[in-house]
C-alpha cells in the first residue's frame, strides 16, 4: 500500500507517506433505499442512508522538508512557506481497483467545488466530511515553522502552479516581540535568524507555532 501511494499519490517530491494505519469506518453505501410497496397512510420520516462498517487503510500525506530541492532550501522556505502537508488517502483493505492497483475512497489533490481531495462517490464524501485537510502535526520529524506571518504558506500544488494559504487554527505558541525587547533573542527576530537554542529556551516544542508582532 505504501509503495503504491508513493508512486501514485505522493504528488510532489516534498510529500511523503510515512506509514498507513488500519481502522474501521461507518460508511454510507451507494444502494438507494427501496420504496415501500404500499404507500403509508401517513407521511413517514425520510429514510436514512444505509451504512456499513468497512475496514480501511488510511495514510497521511505529510511534508518532508528534507526532500525540497537544495536550491530552494532557504530560511524563508524552511520556516515560513513549507509549513504543512496536505490530505490523505483512504482505501478498502479487501478490494482492488483496475490493473490490480489500490482502490481509493479518498485520493489526489484537486481543486473543484467539492473540495481539494477527490472522493470515489457522494456517499463517501457524506460519510467522511473533509473540512481542513492540512497536516501541521505529523509523524515525520520536521523543522519548527511560523504561521500567521506576512508570508503566505504553500498550501498544495495546482497543476503547474501552487495554491497558498495562511494558517487560521488555534494551535502553536504565540510569540510577541515586545516580550523580548530587552533580550538577545530580539536580534534573532529582527534578523529573521531564530536559532534552535532560542526556541528551546522559549519552550516551543510543537512543529507549528504562531509568530505575531507585538
Amino acid at each position: 500500500m505504501l509503495q503504491t501511494n508513493r508512486q501514485l499519490q505522493q504528488i510532489r517530491p516534498y510529500y511523503r507517506f510515512s506509514d498507513a494505519d488500519i481502522d474501521r469506518y461507518t460508511l454510507q453505501t451507494d444502494v438507494p433505499a427501496r420504496p415501500p410497496a404500499t404507500p403509508p397512510a401517513r407521511p413517514s420520516p425520510t429514510p436514512t442512508a444505509p451504512t456499513e462498517q468497512r475496514q480501511v487503510l488510511i495514510a497521511a500525506r505529510e511534508l518532508d522538508y528534507s526532500a525540497v530541492p537544495q536550491e530552494a532550501k532557504t530560511w524563508v522556505n524552511r520556516h515560513l512557506i513549507y509549513t504543512h502537508g496536505y490530505g490523505f488517502t483512504l482505501s478498502p483493505v479487501n478490494t482492488v481497483g483496475g490493473c490490480g492497483l489500490a482502490e481509493y475512497f479518498v485520493k489526489d489533490i484537486t481543486e473543484d467545488e467539492a473540495g481539494a481531495l477527490t472522493t470515489s462517490s457522494p456517499a463517501i464524501r457524506a460519510s467522511i466530511p473533509i473540512g481542513q485537510p492540512r497536516i501541521y502535526y505529523g509523524e515525520i520529524p520536521n523543522t519548527d515553522v511560523m504561521t500567521k506571518t506576512l508570508t503566505q504558506e504553500l498550501d498544495y500544488p495546482s497543476g503547474s502552479d501552487n495554491t497558498y494559504n495562511v494558517y487560521d487554527g488555534r494551535g502553536g505558541i504565540n510569540i510577541h516581540l515586545h516580550q523580548y525587547r530587552d533580550s538577545s533573542c530580539c536580534t534573532c527576530f529582527i534578523a529573521k535568524a531564530i536559532c534552535s537554542s532560542c526556541l528551546k529556551l522559549l519552550g516551543i516544542v510543537l512543529s507549528s507555532y504562531t509568530l505575531r508582532a507585538g
